[in-house]
């Protein structure tokens, strides 16, 4: 028995079953194997005073033998995995492309993201109904896991592009002018429209801020800013459009009143013109029928 790294996130005891070139393999609690890069690896430590643990040895393990760490991904194609074990770079999602030194992962929230492997500490397959010792890794893992299957179902019409390169590095060269989420998480998570991708660093602009990154430092990226500010532009853009009926409302209701007082007003004025109008009319007809006095004198009604 073994641990690999001896705290932190990525710390795992369990039964060493392969070693080779640039990787080693362990098989951990619950059944899971772990794939670990060497040159990411700080210490294997062994106890060898203490008696064996109470894990069951299963002759056969199934796990994956290849010569190289980045090869080891051909055979995860369209499956779950988990990529490191913890912390701000841990990463869950579905293997949709391999390259020799990226990977791609079709991740909760139709996010599509980039893995550059060097980075990349360790590997692990995961199953329904996998288990962690890490209680509150094993509810992320978990519910990432669920909501994972839910996006992928297939008859989800949703079916965002992949960048296609042999490099990771190439990959930059398709997202000038574009908005880049660079490390995802943590505090080296950034994000941005890249607007130069100059030997040597690129540059990123967020508002009025200017960043340059050196390329070596990019663990992964995806397109399009994260999730919470995708979920806050919608909840903006809805706020908007409900503030907007609102206000039609509030005109057709302002103009609606208006138009009522300007019939009142108006019947007003047509009551007042006619009645105007009538008495005029009788006026009118009392003079002509009014006899004149100079012909009521006496002489003439004699």
């Amino acid at each position: 028995m073994v641990t690999v790294y001896r705290h932190g996130p990525e710390s795992k005891t369990g039964r060493l079953l392969d070693v080779q070139s640039d990787y080693i393999v362990l098989e951990v609690e619950n059944n899971k194997v772990v794939y670990y890069q060497i040159h990411h690896v700080k210490s294997v430590s062994e106890d060898s005073i203490a008696s064996q643990p109470a894990m069951e040895q299963i002759e056969g393990q199934n796990f994956i033998r290849e010569e190289r760490f980045n090869e080891l991904f051909r055979h995860l194609k369209n499956e779950p995995i988990q990529i490191n074990q913890g912390g701000p770079d841990m990463a869950v999602g579905r293997l949709v492309e391999t390259s020799d030194d990226f990977i791609v992962l079709a991740m909760e929230n139709n996010e599509i993201a980039y893995f550059n492997l060097h980075h990349v500490k360790s590997a692990l397959k995961l199953s329904e109904g996998m288990q962690s010792d890490d209680s509150e890794s094993a509810e992320s893992v978990s519910s990432e896991l669920t909501n994972l299957s839910e996006s992928s179902d297939p008859s989800a019409s949703f079916s965002p592009e992949i960048l296609k390169a042999e490099k990771f590095s190439d990959l930059f060269d398709q997202l000038m002018h574009k908005w880049v989420l660079i490390n995802r998480q943590g505090p080296d998570a950034l994000e941005g429209i890249l607007v130069e991708n100059a030997v040597g660093h690129f540059t990123i602009i967020n508002n009025q801020e200017i960043i340059r990154i050196n390329p070596f430092h990019i663990k992964s990226f995806s397109v399009g800013p994260k999730a919470e500010k995708k979920e806050e532009n919608n909840q903006t853009e809805a706020e908007e459009e409900e503030e907007d009926r609102s206000s039609r409302s509030h005109y057709r209701e302002r103009k609606s009143s208006r138009e009522r007082r300007s019939e009142r007003r108006s019947e007003t004025r047509s009551y007042s013109r006619t009645a105007h109008l009538r008495r005029t009319t009788r006026k009118t007809s009392t003079r002509s029928t009014r006899i004149p006095r100079r012909y009521t004198s006496s002489r003439y009604l004699s």
